[in-house]
């Protein structure tokens, strides 16, 4: 009879028990369901971020490839009216072409006349600073220009502003005035060259064309 009623108290236990149970087991359901909930809005908003930044990716790159064809027309279109300019067939073809560009006759011929005149060695130092503060500076400026729109100055400066059309045709009169007395200095350049071949220089002695005081070396 003892053992009857350790059987039937255990069997109630086991039956209190049990209720427990399916109070936690219901708790654990609930839990799954909201974590499982909680991820599944989890993975839907990191899929929406996805689909958005993909939509982003794609509509930006059609932006782009939409403006790449529009610039590319309008450069067929601006580009119907004017002649093909030719590019530099290398790299040291550029760099002999600034060389030219920068170091003329001027700076072999004057630039040693110059500062005699203007004291010497010390006319380096201001020639030395507007050198870096302006010259290098305008003359980047002035390739950029030519680079970016492979234009001449009279159409580059008008696409700038209409009222710049001026500087243009200011460059090419400056450019055709110092070509008429550079012409005259190479010509220098070339007599004296053969005339320094001679055995006997035309400078060497005075004669009577040169005995004047004027004329006298």
């Amino acid at each position: 009879m003892g053992n009857m009623s350790k059987q039937q108290d255990g069997f109630v236990g086991d039956d209190g028990g049990g209720g427990n149970d399916k109070v936690t087991q219901e708790k654990l359901v609930k839990n799954l369901k909201n974590s499982r909930s909680k991820e599944e809005a989890k993975i839907e908003i990191d899929s929406w971020d996805v689909e958005e930044k993909y939509f982003a990716i794609n509509s930006e790159a059609k932006f782009k490839n939409g403006n790449k064809n529009i610039q590319k027309n309008r450069r067929e279109n601006e580009n119907d009216d004017e002649p093909e300019r030719g590019n530099w067939t290398g790299r040291f073809d550029f760099l002999l072409s600034l060389l030219g560009y920068s170091v003329g006759l001027g700076n072999v011929w004057r630039f040693p006349y110059l500062c005699y005149n203007n004291g010497g060695g010390a006319f380096l130092i201001p020639f030395t600073m507007m050198l870096i503060i302006a010259g290098v500076p305008l003359m980047f400026m002035e390739l950029s220009f030519g680079q970016y729109a492979a234009l001449g100055p009279v159409a580059i400066y008008s696409r700038f502003c209409p009222l710049f059309r001026g500087l243009g045709y200011g460059m090419i009169i400056v450019s055709a005035i110092v070509m008429l007395y550079y012409n005259l200095i190479i010509g220098w350049t070339i007599f004296y060259m053969f005339a320094s071949m001679k055995s006997e220089l035309p400078w060497q002695h005075c004669e009577p064309e040169w005995s004047t005081e004027r004329k006298k070396i």
